[in-house]
């Protein structure tokens, strides 16, 4: 995984060296699921090994390789649950700029509006910008 990293990273430095670099992380239990090249799922004797700590090695590289321009961002952030630790931790630990993405879970139905609360079937539809803007600069309970 961490080979088709670099290719990719190596591959947006050189295409967008002075451009910032988003990588939205997966910050769940199992990010990634052991899938093998041909696309098979297998079995892992070590399921602690499917932590949220198979992230670190990918944003550690891309640190080093965008300074000042990497942005880690987490695609959840709700009014009525705390942000992602992970994805706040990983940023702070890196020095990196963090972001989240609002909008998530709504239904295909409401996909030109922003989700205010959540997660899933919670989610209702920010009825102004007041509440979407409330949702930006507080960034969950607790921030």
């Amino acid at each position: 995984m961490l080979q088709g990293w670099v290719g990719i990273t190596t591959s947006f430095q050189r295409s967008f060296p002075d451009k910032n670099f988003s990588v939205a992380i997966i910050a769940s239990t199992y990010p990634f699921p052991p899938i093998a090249v041909n696309g098979l799922p297998f079995s892992i004797a070590n399921q602690e090994s499917l932590s949220v700590a198979q992230n670190l090695p990918l944003l550690r590289l891309a640190s080093r390789k965008f300074p000042g321009h990497l942005v880690i961002q987490n695609n959840s952030l709700y009014v009525t649950e705390p942000a992602q630790p992970q994805t706040i931790h990983a940023a702070q630990s890196l020095g990196t700029m963090i972001a989240f993405q609002t909008n998530e879970d709504l239904p295909p139905s409401n996909d030109k509006q922003a989700a205010c609360g959540g997660p899933g079937a919670a989610s209702w539809v920010c009825s102004s910008h007041v509440k979407r803007g409330a949702l930006t600069w507080k960034g969950g309970p607790g921030a």
